[in-house]
């Protein structure tokens, strides 16, 4: 019986230790939209830790989309998928701009986050400025 309780007590340690640290972690999300007879914006922003922004826009096949991202601080990246989970590009944060022709019609996110190197310290943030184009 003791033998059992051990086994369950590891077995909820080891559980409790594969929790992401992300779990916390707040998901902002905004749809982006262009001007009338412009397509592109840009957006500032502010991340901590674990946090990430969402940045949603609607894009048609055939069409270049590009982005720029600017911080200081030098953990902060950028990730681009379809929204149905399909990644298409992961910016490292020495890589700071991604230009390249859609495959796809449907919902595209931008995801701006920091490294967990970066996001797991004290008081970790990153303010940033992002600019989308699609033409």
């Amino acid at each position: 019986m003791a033998h059992r309780k051990v086994r369950v007590a590891c077995l909820l340690v080891i559980s409790l230790a594969l929790i992401p640290a992300w779990v916390g972690a707040e998901n902002q999300r905004e749809r982006l939209s262009f001007p009338q007879g412009q397509g592109a914006a840009t957006r500032q922003g502010r991340i901590r830790g674990y946090d990430v922004k969402d940045y949603l826009l609607q894009a048609r096949a055939g069409q270049r989309l590009t982005i720029h991202l600017q911080s200081q601080n030098i953990y902060t990246y950028a990730v681009i998928f379809i929204k149905k989970g399909e990644s298409l590009e992961n910016l490292t944060p020495e890589e700071k701009e991604w230009s390249g022709v859609l495959q796809e019609t449907g919902d595209y996110v931008i995801r701006v986050l920091m490294l967990r190197a970066g996001a797991r310290k004290e008081g970790a943030k990153a303010d940033y400025t992002l600019e989308v184009a699609v033409r």
